[in-house]
């Protein structure tokens, strides 16, 4: 993991401490608030995820979050936007099921729980996603 220092124009390799890490994946939102990474879902070795880390920038700590409640479906190629305490999801799809979502889930970073807010009555099922 880099982060780029500002300051040098440099990048920095940043060492993780502890054990608890994402595994590696692709195509998955990731927002920063405040001073932690937070991200959601991806995809992975033919896998789609709907797991959840988020990344302490001040102690270089991954925790894996424990969700409260219902969880989006796995996915991948969603869009994450931060909204003060809650970070929105929207869209994405999984292949392995045939699915693109039309819908957007907000977590609640206090609780941690989800709440889908939108969902759309179409459903895109396109096999060329």
């Amino acid at each position: 993991m880099f982060m780029l220092d500002i300051f040098k124009s440099e990048w920095v390799k940043v060492v993780p401490a502890g054990l608890e890490k994402p595994s590696g994946r692709i195509n998955f939102p990731m927002n920063i608030v405040e001073n932690q990474i937070w991200i959601f879902g991806g995809y992975t070795n033919g896998f789609f995820l709907n797991d959840m880390y988020n990344f302490d920038l001040n102690t270089n700590i991954w925790t894996k979050v424990n969700i409260v409640g219902e969880t989006p479906g796995a996915r991948s190629g969603m869009t994450g936007h931060t909204f003060g305490e809650r970070i929105i999801y929207t869209g994405g799809c999984n292949t392995t099921i045939n699915q693109c979502y039309n819908e957007e889930w907000m977590f609640d970073r206090r609780t941690y729980e989800f709440k889908l807010i939108y969902q759309s009555q179409f459903q895109a099922n396109d096999k060329s996603v």
